[in-house]
């Protein structure tokens, strides 16, 4: 027997809270990193506690998105957008729910992979405002159209609670599908809502992604490829401080302690008398 509708809507308004709670607790609070500058002094940087919930969160999201998935989708000319919605109260529970859904949509995109074994697919999960109805969204890249009754039998027989099938057409060249996917990670990411509580509460990704043997390389290829380039930037950057005898962050950092509710502490570099000051803040209150 599944959970009422008020129950579900009690549960989401309790991860609600708890989710603001959690931001409450973590604002405030800043990551600090030891590295060295070219000429081998000592720089601390101060960055924000980031989770799913915080601005900078989002910020990271697009960058990632921009560098790495965006050169992976101009490889392909057709695109479409999947649908598949659930309702939660067929569940004895919530994580129920979820446990099902995942393992449904895995089964759906393993169908969907052998019968076309070029695509790739792009999945994020969002709650309804309810806290009820669970809408999955799948952007497949590699195919314009997938016959709807297929999706409806497999889903159907998959989850057995499937009835809402939408699938559609993204038309636009790989940016604005990219800026497409966005627009469904940013509903339950970025801010405290009733999806990204949800999602937070059962550890759901913000994005996942199936792609073949072959994709998965290739997409990899790309990552590796991002990397060298930003360590190329950044070794041409120390060359030129180099040539002009200014010191400059080698960029090389490691994790050294947690700070709370330090008023005059800010995020930023810091060199010199004002490193060694917080330094001397670190290990008066680290936590």
């Amino acid at each position: 027997m599944g959970v009422s509708l008020d129950g579900f809507r009690e549960i989401a308004e309790k991860q609600v809270g708890l989710a603001r709670r959690y931001v409450d607790d973590v604002s405030g609070r800043y990551i600090v990193l030891e590295g060295v500058d070219s000429c081998g002094g000592r720089v601390v940087k101060v960055v924000p506690y980031t989770h799913r919930f915080h601005a900078e969160y989002i910020k990271r999201l697009e960058r990632k998105l921009k560098k790495e998935v965006l050169p992976f989708l101009e490889e392909f000319k057709h695109f479409s957008h999947v649908t598949l919605t659930i309702d939660t109260k067929l569940f004895p529970c919530q994580a129920c729910a979820r446990e099902a859904v995942s393992k449904a949509v895995h089964s759906l995109v393993t169908r969907l992979r052998r019968r076309y074994p070029w695509i790739a697919v792009f999945k994020a999960v969002e709650w309804q405002k309810n806290g009820i109805g669970i809408h999955v969204h799948m952007v497949v890249a590699g195919k314009e159209y997938i016959p709807k009754d297929f999706i409806e039998a497999t889903w159907s027989r998959l989850s057995r609670s499937g009835w809402a099938v939408e699938i559609r057409p993204v038309r636009g060249e790989a940016r604005h599908v990219v800026r497409y996917l966005l627009k469904y990670i940013l509903k339950s990411v970025g801010s405290v809502s009733v999806s990204s509580a949800v999602n937070w509460a059962l550890n759901v990704r913000s994005l996942s992604v199936s792609l073949s043997k072959r994709l998965r390389s290739e997409l990899k290829a790309i990552r590796e490829r991002v990397e060298a380039e930003r360590r190329a930037k950044r070794v041409a950057y120390l060359e030129y401080a180099e040539r002009h005898g200014v010191c400059v962050p080698t960029g090389e950092w490691m994790y050294v302690g947690t700070l709370v509710g330090i008023a005059d502490v800010k995020p930023g570099l810091y060199v010199g008398e004002d490193a060694e000051r917080i330094w001397r803040v670190l290990s008066a209150v680290s936590v």
